[in-house]
């Protein structure tokens, strides 16, 4: 279950402030395909980082599966991000100069997991994804398509409850970011939570569980019980 309570957030405080975010209260349920749609500056893509815990509200709690992140310090934000969260960007953040593999079997040189083990879980989700040919090159010679691929297999290496995709298809042509979107939904079919921002209400309606339309920061519709 993912709770918004009471949550607020204002960007630019000292300066022409904007309020994002007035007293937002939002119940997901976990184990579906939730997208966020609406226009540029809407607060779509904080709502995510809201969950991800890249930004903090400045009041109001956020609760992920009986956590509450807002109560967390920054070594145990570090933590819930690392075990709860998977994140797929839509200008991919690989790191160009390392392999495909390396890419995605990081977060678990970060938790410290031997070479051999971490190589071994890459693989098997690179294979799942149909890229595994792709492993040992460099990130920078695979297409969009296929640098996407690589950045759903870093967000699943750890098993994580909670995949965020923000604009995942946005640099992709139709074709490929339909395969991307796919794959999406056979991860929520499998039992995790995918939350998608898009701009394409048809990508929405064809794929998602639930939608959320949102404006100014306020949901103004919800098609389908959360």
């Amino acid at each position: 279950m993912i709770i918004l309570k009471n949550i607020n957030k204002t960007f630019n405080k000292d300066k022409n402030p904007l309020v994002l975010f007035n007293n937002l209260n939002l119940t997901i349920d976990t184990n579906k395909f939730i997208a966020i749609v609406g226009r540029s500056g809407s607060g779509k893509s904080t709502l995510l980082n809201l969950i991800g815990s890249i930004e903090k509200p400045d009041s109001g709690e956020i609760i992920i599966n009986d956590i509450n992140i807002t109560k967390l310090n920054d070594k145990e934000l570090s933590k819930y991000r690392n075990e709860q969260i998977g994140y797929i960007f839509q200008s991919f953040f690989l790191e160009p100069s390392l392999s495909a593999i390396d890419n995605v079997s990081m977060p678990l040189a970060i938790r410290g997991i031997p070479l051999n083990e971490r190589e071994n879980i890459a693989k098997e989700i690179l294979n799942k994804l149909g890229i595994l040919e792709k492993a040992y090159e460099k990130t920078d010679k695979l297409s969009g398509g296929e640098k996407q691929r690589v950045c759903i297999a870093r967000a699943l290496i750890t098993n994580p409850s909670i995949i965020l995709a923000d604009e995942p298809t946005g640099q992709l042509d139709y074709e490929t970011g339909q395969e991307i979107l796919k794959i999406l939904r056979n991860i929520v079919d499998e039992g995790k939570t995918v939350l998608l921002v898009t701009h394409n209400q048809e990508d929405a309606n064809n794929y998602a569980d639930k939608i959320l339309r949102i404006k100014d920061g306020k949901f103004i519709s919800i098609l389908g019980e959360l």
